[in-house]
């Protein structure tokens, strides 16, 4: 983190993921012995990475705000799905998210958020209609009572 940079801190972070215990290439290999079709496994599968950037702190007090942009590419078994890949649709995608948040009162703050997720190839094989590429866009309102 930069503490002075034009009056709000900054922040610019980076994580890599990697699955040193993963078995999947020798069971696509056994699985493969059986299928005519054979299943494709890729290397990046057991890994994944996210790079980010945050101008301002969380928003607490009226008139505060900050915006963030995070990018982030996570293979098929880079993680227990559900687990640091829930915000952009899962395991096996690369996506974008860039947002925004304003507190506009005490205990009160409205933000949004734009995702761009693009799911990779399944091993092969076709990609479910419902996790093909997605746009979302979000607005949140969160208030403490």
């Amino acid at each position: 983190t930069f503490p002075c940079v034009w009056n709000k801190p900054l922040a610019v972070w980076g994580e890599y993921m990697v699955n040193i215990d993963s078995d999947a290439e020798d069971r696509i290999a056994l699985v493969n012995t059986l299928i005519t079709s054979p299943i494709i496994y890729e290397t990046t599968d057991d890994t994944g990475f996210a790079v980010g950037t945050q101008w301002g702190e969380s928003p607490s007090a009226p008139g505060d705000w900050y915006w963030f942009a995070k990018y982030k590419e996570v293979g098929a078994n880079a993680v227990i799905h559900g687990f640091a890949d829930s915000d952009s649709g899962g395991a096996n995608t690369n996506s974008l998210e860039v947002g925004w948040a304003y507190a506009f009162q005490k205990d009160s703050v409205v933000g949004i958020s734009y995702f761009l997720n693009k799911m990779n190839n399944a091993f092969g094989f076709f990609i479910p209609g419902k996790k093909d590429d997605q746009q979302v866009i979000q607005i949140d309102w969160k208030f403490k009572f």
